[in-house]
C-alpha cells in the first residue's frame, strides 16, 4: 500500500509516494510550507537527518530526494541531497541488456532506463535560460530527403534550427545540412530532422513555443545514451546521481525513468516472505 504526501516547498507543488503512513507525515513535516530562513539551515539538516533516519529503517530512502526534487527552492534541494548521502548513500551495482542500470540503497533495488534518463536531463539543459549550443561544421553536407511538407515544415522554422546549431539550405527538392549540434552525430543529422519535420506537421507550427519544445524532445533523444549501447562507468554514474538525487523522475515524455524493487518484494519472489 502506498501512502501520498502532498507537499509544497514554496511555490512548487509534488506528491511523495510513501510505504507508510508515518513515512507520508514526515515528509509532509518537512516540505510543506516553511521558509527556509526562518528556520534556517541548522535546524532544517538537522530535522532532515533525523526523518532521513527514519526512512532509511523503513525503507523509503529516496523519499525525501523525491520530495526535494518538487521544491523550487534550490538551497533545500541541495541540503536535502547531501543529508540523503550521508545517510542512505546509493550504490551503483551493474548495469543489465545494455540499458538498465542497477542501484541499490537501503533495502531498495532501483533500475534505471539509462536512455530515458539522460535524455531528460538533455531536456532540462537545453531547456534553461542562458543555453548555448555548440555546432560543428559538416565536412560532407547532409542531405535530408522529405516530403514536401516536411520540408516545408522545417525551412518555417529555419530561425529556429539556426538557433540551435543547424544551418539548413535548400538543395532542389532536398535539404543540405552544413552545421549541426556537435551532440548529433553526422550520421543521425538527416534522421533527427526528419523526426522533427513529423513532430512539427503533427503539432502545428504556428504554435512557436510548441514548435521549439518539438526540436527540444528531437535534440534531447538524439544526444542521449542510447539503449542496448555500451556505456562508460562515468557516464552511468551521471545518470545514476540525476536520477538518486531527485533531479530526474520522469522522461520528456512523461513516464518514469526508474522502478524500485524492495527487499520484501524481492524475498517475496523467492518463497522468502
Amino acid at each position: 500500500m502506498r501512502f501520498a504526501a502532498g507537499v509544497d516547498g514554496g511555490g512548487t507543488r509534488t506528491t511523495v509516494e510513501c510505504r507508510t503512513m508515518e513515512g507520508a507525515a514526515l515528509c509532509r513535516e518537512v516540505f510543506g510550507p516553511f521558509n527556509l530562513n526562518s528556520v534556517g539551515e541548522e535546524r532544517f539538516t538537522a530535522l532532515l537527518e533525523e526523518i532521513a533516519g527514519f526512512l532509511e529503517k523503513t525503507g523509503e530512502c529516496a523519499a525525501l530526494c523525491i520530495g526535494a526534487a518538487g521544491v523550487s527552492n534550490p538551497r533545500v534541494r541541495e541540503l536535502t541531497a547531501r543529508v540523503m548521502d550521508g545517510v542512505c548513500p546509493w550504490r551503483l551495482a551493474g548495469e543489465v541488456l545494455n540499458t538498465y542500470i542497477i542501484v541499490e540503497q537501503g533495502e531498495t533495488v532501483y533500475f534505471i532506463d539509462k536512455h530515458a534518463a539522460h535524455e531528460r536531463m538533455n531536456f532540462d539543459r537545453m531547456k534553461a535560460e542562458g543555453y548555448t549550443p555548440m555546432s560543428q561544421t559538416l565536412l560532407t553536407p547532409a542531405i535530408c530527403r522529405l516530403s514536401p511538407g516536411q520540408r516545408d515544415a522545417l525551412l518555417g522554422q529555419r530561425e529556429l534550427l539556426e538557433e540551435f546549431g543547424f544551418e539548413v539550405d535548400e538543395l532542389g527538392a532536398d535539404l543540405a545540412v552544413r552545421r549541426a549540434p556537435d551532440h548529433v552525430d553526422a550520421a543521425d543529422v538527416p534522421a533527427a530532422l526528419e523526426e522533427l519535420a513529423q513532430r512539427l506537421l503533427s503539432t502545428g507550427t504556428a504554435d512557436p513555443s510548441a514548435a521549439r519544445d518539438e526540436l527540444l524532445h528531437t535534440m534531447a533523444c538524439k544526444a542521449a545514451i542510447k539503449g542496448g549501447w555500451h556505456s562508460a562507468p562515468q557516464e552511468l554514474e551521471r545518470v545514476v546521481q540525476a536520477v538518486m538525487s531527485g533531479q530526474v523522475r520522469y522522461c520528456p515524455h512523461g513516464r518514469p525513468v526508474a522502478i524500485e524493487l524492495t527487499k520484501k518484494e524481492l524475498e517475496k519472489q523467492f518463497k522468502r516472505a
